[in-house]
């Protein structure tokens, strides 16, 4: 009997140490929204307008609606790289779905920090769950919390996602928006590599500035023995900038390149003032190599 008892105060002990289950999410009245929408058309309105008919109270914020059209990994990225500012509770309205209408689901997710996440399950909350880690994942199917009767096969946005956000947003229990999901649509995830005195990584985002955003992360140029005031030689595809490795562009005269840790703790390569994405052709996806100049 004691050695039952023991084994119950354990198991109880194990229990209070996972992650966050989903009747523990707790909102704090904030939907965060990222689309490749645009803001010409009437899409993010009408986004707007379903979330606040179904919860006239929650508060509304906006990531961006500028996503390259149909880019889910370069949603996934931006939202990675935004979501953890926001307040825990938070619950993230994102769509970059080129797959609405179709046999793709749409779903709600929680991560082990508390924020809920709610749009297509297409990999683009990919990063997310890999910074934070899954808490859990449910499909989509109460009906009762959509928009209406007949729901568009191309406006999940409006019809799907907007009213079950509102109501996430408002108190409603995560895990009776449908049934859990096991398995999640993923990315392909590649991490930068370390050969020698090289590190091999690629381009992450080609910013509005022209500056090129790598997937290089600053504990890589030191195992490779880069550190600052170097001058390094980098290759973007088929193109080479050399270029010294500083604090920030204005610490190049104007027009130079330069490259940096930038503001979301990765390897950045940049024209003080200038664009380097144009004069590189540089997009997503491109090879990346960096080392020391000889």
């Amino acid at each position: 009997m004691r050695h039952l008892k023991l084994i119950t105060i354990a198991l109880l002990i194990l229990l209070s140490t996972l992650p966050a289950l989903a009747a523990d999410f707790k909102p704090n009245g904030l939907i965060v929204l990222l689309t490749d929408f645009g803001t010409r058309d009437f899409y993010v309105g009408a986004m707007k307008g379903a979330i606040l008919r179904t919860s006239p109270n929650v508060r509304i914020e906006d990531i961006t609606h500028e996503v390259p059209k149909y880019d889910i990994a370069e949603g996934a990225y931006t939202l990675l790289k935004s979501a953890p500012e926001f307040p825990k509770g938070t619950v993230f309205l994102c769509v970059v779905d080129p797959g609405v209408g179709t046999a793709r689901k749409p779903v709600a997710v929680l991560t082990s920090d508390g924020q809920v996440y709610i749009g297509p399950d297409n990999g683009l909350f990919t990063r997310v769950i890999d910074a934070a880690g899954l808490a859990a994942a449910y499909e989509l199917t109460n009906a009762d919390l959509m928009g209406k009767d007949l729901i568009s096969s191309t406006f999940h946005g409006r019809d799907v996602f907007g009213p079950v956000a509102a109501h996430l947003a408002s108190g409603f229990p995560l895990d009776k928006v449908g049934p859990r999901l096991e398995t999640l649509v993923r990315l392909e995830s590649r991490k930068p590599r370390v050969e020698g005195e090289t590190v091999i990584g690629e381009v992450s985002l080609v910013d509005e500035y022209g500056d090129v955003l790598t997937n290089i992360l600053r504990k890589d140029l030191e195992q490779a023995g880069i550190r600052k005031g170097d001058t390094l030689k980098i290759r973007i595809g088929d193109r080479e900038v050399v270029a010294p490795f500083l604090k920030t562009y204005g610490d190049v005269p104007e027009g130079k390149p330069v490259c940096m840790i930038s503001s979301g703790e990765v390897f950045e390569t940049a024209i003080n003032q200038g664009n380097l994405g144009k004069s590189t052709g540089a997009r997503r996806g491109d090879p990346v190599t960096v080392q020391k100049a000889k």
